[in-house]
Order: C-alpha cells, then sequence, then structure tokens
C-alpha cells in the first residue's frame, strides 16, 4: 500500500510539472535573462531548449529609433532565435540605460506572434 501511495503522488507531481510547465504551452519568457553586453545589454537563454526572443526598447536617439517600442503600427522591433545558453546583444537595438521590453517562444524564427500593438504576444504551435 505504501509503494502504490507513493508511485501515485510521483505521478501526480510529474503530471502537475508538465501541465504547468511553459515549455508544454510554448511560451519561453521565463527563459529570457537580460545581462549587462560590452556596449549596451544583452539577452541571454538560460534555458536547455530553442527559444525566439522577440523585443523593443524605450531609447529615443537617431541611433536607436529602429527598436523603439510601437513604432510602425508593431510594439515589438527586433527579434532572434537564442541557442540554449546562447546570448545576443547588439548596442542600439539592445541600448544601456533603456527598459527592454521582451517576450519569447520555444522555437526557432517565427514562433512569436504580436497581438496588437500592446506588447502582447503568442506562440505559434509548430507542426512536426
Amino acid at each position: 500500500m505504501r509503494n502504490v501511495s507513493r508511485a501515485s503522488a510521483a505521478l501526480i507531481l510529474g503530471l502537475a510539472i508538465l501541465a504547468s510547465s511553459p515549455a508544454a504551452a510554448g511560451d519561453a519568457k521565463e527563459c529570457v535573462r537580460i545581462g549587462v553586453g560590452k556596449k549596451g545589454q544583452k539577452l541571454v537563454n538560460t534555458c536547455n531548449r530553442k527559444i525566439e526572443v522577440i523585443w523593443c526598447h524605450d531609447v529615443e536617439g537617431k541611433p536607436y529609433r529602429r527598436g523603439v517600442c510601437g513604432r510602425d503600427g508593431k510594439y515589438f522591433q527586433k527579434h532572434h532565435v537564442l541557442k540554449p545558453g546562447g546570448s545576443y546583444q547588439n548596442p542600439y537595438s539592445l541600448p544601456s540605460g533603456g527598459t527592454i521590453h521582451f517576450g519569447a517562444c520555444t522555437g526557432g524564427y517565427y514562433t512569436t506572434k504580436q497581438v496588437g500593438n500592446s506588447g502582447k504576444y503568442g506562440c505559434k504551435e509548430r507542426s512536426g
């Protein structure tokens, strides 16, 4: 009886973890850490799966204008795929001193989909 109870508890715990796992849903925002790069900020993938990150920032000025949130009818302006443990940095799209707004989904390019112009996004289901 005791072994059955432990087995049942382990099964229930495993199913609960799987059901609540962002990987199962496709969202990978918890995998992204914003760090300090050599000339600006950087995005770091802290998970063991490939993710696509979309982002924008709030720094005004000519060299940064292509990354400003809400520009040209879309909120997020940039995207990049990060391998497990990988990072990306760019002084213009991830400038020092700015706030980086981002979303992320499990998978390669075009797994994220912006929803409106307010910073909401969804993750596309990938077949195969």
